[in-house]
């Protein structure tokens, strides 16, 4: 018994000619250690340490040591998770619309010499964009997104619908960094179709655009982890802003949504965290 349980295992099988068969298996870097393990016939647990060529067992320091460490890792990545957030929302949204911002880091960033080609960014966003709903009725990421300029700035590329000047407009926002993290952002710009005026004033946002934002995002991991071979879990988070902005139902005529619902007072969204598994789908 193995505890917590150990992710990202790589297994592959190598045969030869005769029909003999070997399986090896290939254990990451673990930010869960230490790993305790109980024995088939034992009632203790310990926690095992490379010593050498050696397997040994840890001992009270040792294991306080680790236990530090893997919390000061933990909050260095809440941290980093954190700011990928706050650089992403200081950087596209504005006064008076409401915004859908998702962003993901890896628990394992990739070293800072790599970085992500320019053919792997038009790949990634460009696949995004054909497996996701597009629908210029409900105005999906895919329609604000698909076939717009991909460009590269600070350790990144980054996908971002031209600004109108003249009013607010539906506009999206995609990222892909250079060391695995994603970042995502749309906005309706107060464009709602038929029914653009009713009683609520405020920053709105569609009861669909999560869906589809949820949806074209984790199109836009998977491919991520795909082209860079990332085995490690993510990180991520969701918020709305700002707190206080609605969300309008979806109207029957097509391309429409009406108006906010009546409620004795206005709701405030928080940010969502949440770590994805590799068993996800990714």
């Amino acid at each position: 018994m193995i505890y917590p349980p150990i992710a990202g295992l790589d297994v592959t099988t190598h045969a030869d000619s005769g029909g003999n068969t070997v399986l090896a298996i290939q254990v990451p870097a673990s930010e869960d250690a230490p790993h305790l393990i109980r024995g088939k016939n034992s009632h203790l647990f310990g926690a095992p340490w490379r010593n050498g060529p050696d397997t040994a067992w840890m001992v009270e320091r040792q294991l306080e040591d680790a236990y530090r460490s893997r919390t000061d890792q933990r909050r260095q990545r809440d941290g980093d998770l954190d700011e990928l957030l706050a650089d992403a929302t200081a950087t596209y949204a504005r006064d008076g619309e409401g915004w859908l911002f998702i962003v993901a880091k890896p628990t394992r960033s990739r070293p800072a010499r790599l970085r992500m080609p320019m053919s792997t960014a038009h790949y990634v966003l460009e696949k995004t964009w054909q497996r996701s709903t597009s629908d210029s009725g409900v105005q999906t990421p895919a329609w604000m997104l698909a076939g717009v300029d991909i460009r590269s700035g600070l350790r990144r590329f980054r996908q971002v619908t031209p600004y109108d000047p003249s009013g607010p407009q539906p506009r999206g926002v995609a990222e892909l960094h250079h060391d695995g993290s994603v970042a995502f952002a749309m906005t309706r710009g107060q464009n709602f179709g038929h029914h653009q005026s009713h009683p609520w004033s405020g920053p709105a946002l569609a009861t669909t655009d999560i869906d589809y934002a949820c949806e074209a995002f984790f199109h836009l991991l998977a491919l991520v982890r795909e082209q860079l071979a990332m085995s490690c879990e993510y990180n991520l988070k969701l918020t709305v802003t700002p707190a206080h902005t609605a969300f309008r139902p979806r109207a029957r005529d097509r391309g429409s949504f009406g108006p906010v619902p009546p409620q004795p007072h206005t709701p405030h969204f928080l940010t969502v965290g949440a770590t994805i598994p590799l068993e996800l789908g990714l």
